[in-house]
């Protein structure tokens, strides 16, 4: 049996943070995978001046192996866009750029997964030996900032879950908050492969922040953890967002231990993690917030440094999770981090490395779709 995974990716596939777990997918025998790019279109894309984007989607798939190709389908709307008349229109124009990357007709079963609902609405049914599968990656259904609920994709995450064979979720608070789909839920959450090239010295008293720097963090909690722990040195590394331009400023202006490393590439996110003593997450403490699994947590413990977290249920606390939710315990847990480093050689650590790896969650949703896995998330 041939299949073909069809990946309707909601990050382009160079910054994404599934990459490897794609190409770990690719790896299985008999198997293919097409990943599509956001897609271009003749309205958004061209008011927006992303020209680029559809010079890509022109010049068809990039081969990254024999196994693994990315597409940019070229859409005469956005998905995003609601639109009934448009709607198998759209359909046939994605499944045009999948097959310029691979023939359909070539596989036994077509796999697609999933990251934004609406692609449910679109392609459910729209070619045969079709089977569908959701990656629910963050709850959906509330805005991150205010955790407010945002009604349009409340629906479309419905109509998603309806459709799909299976659900992916990333975390336990996300799959108990759909109870009426729970035959078809599996807790699957993020993954990593972190790779240390190079032994690299780390830096004493040093706490990071690794990613974007956005609306999510409690900006008062963060300001008091900087603070109250003076002797550390605080490095911030990855994008800071437009909206949070000022208060960034405001901390460097204001304290003398924090420091911005800027962007780094995903490839040297390894080393990276593995200079520091400890990671923070001072996240808002809101259900969007602890319905989360942040990539950046397994990527961290996996580089040799634990973090500190405010608590979220896509993971277990542990010697090497720390979850904290005031200034006081996050204070306590650095400390504690600096005294007591991750041990590689203990066998928590190489279990937690094992099942959080790529390749364990590729294994894992093969399995699913062959119909091998039955632990499904409700007992």
């Amino acid at each position: 049996m041939k299949n073909l995974y069809v990946i309707a990716a909601s990050q382009d596939y160079e910054q994404a943070n599934h990459k490897m777990l794609w190409k770990r997918l690719s790896q299985i025998h008999n198997t293919d995978v097409v990943v599509a790019n956001i897609p271009a279109d003749y309205a958004v894309t061209i008011f927006k001046r992303k020209f680029d984007r559809i010079k890509e989607a022109r010049n068809g798939p990039v081969t990254i192996s024999e196994s693994l190709k990315v597409v940019r389908p070229f859409l005469v709307v956005r998905p995003e866009i609601e639109s009934t008349i448009l709607k198998k229109k759209q359909a046939k124009q994605f499944w045009k750029s999948i097959n310029t990357a691979y023939s359909l007709e070539e596989y036994d079963e077509v796999r697609l997964i999933f990251y934004n609902a609406f692609w449910a609405k679109i392609l459910y049914n729209t070619i045969p030996n079709l089977k569908m599968a959701y990656y629910l990656f963050d709850e959906v259904r509330n805005n991150g900032n205010d955790n407010s609920v945002n009604i349009k994709r409340y629906k479309e995450d419905i109509e998603g879950c309806q459709r799909a064979s299976f659900i992916f979720a990333m975390s336990k608070d996300i799959a108990q908050a759909r109870t009426e789909f729970k035959e078809k839920i599996f807790l699957l959450g993020n993954g990593a492969e972190v790779l240390v090239n190079n032994e690299v010295k780390r830096i004493e008293k040093s706490v990071a922040f690794i990613g974007n720097f956005r609306s999510w963090i409690d900006f008062d909690l963060l300001r008091g953890i900087i603070a109250n722990n003076k002797e550390y040195s605080f490095f911030f590394i990855g994008p800071i967002e437009e909206n949070m331009k000022d208060q960034f400023i405001f901390l460097q202006r204001n304290y003398n231990n924090v420091f911005y490393g800027g962007c780094k590439a995903k490839e040297n996110i390894g080393e990276m993690y593995s200079m520091f003593e400890s990671v923070i997450i001072p996240y808002k403490q809101t259900s969007f917030i602890h319905a989360t699994r942040p990539i950046k947590i397994v990527e961290s413990v996996m580089s040799g440094t634990p973090v500190v977290t405010v608590p979220v249920s896509g993971y277990e606390q542990n010697e090497f999770i720390h979850f904290a939710t005031d200034v006081e315990q996050f204070s306590l847990a650095i400390k504690e981090c600096s005294k007591n480093r991750i041990n590689k050689r203990d066998i928590a650590y190489k279990k937690f490395v094992r099942d959080n790896s790529w390749v364990s969650k590729a294994t894992e949703i093969d399995r699913i779709f062959n119909g091998e896995k039955n632990d499904v998330v409700y007992s």
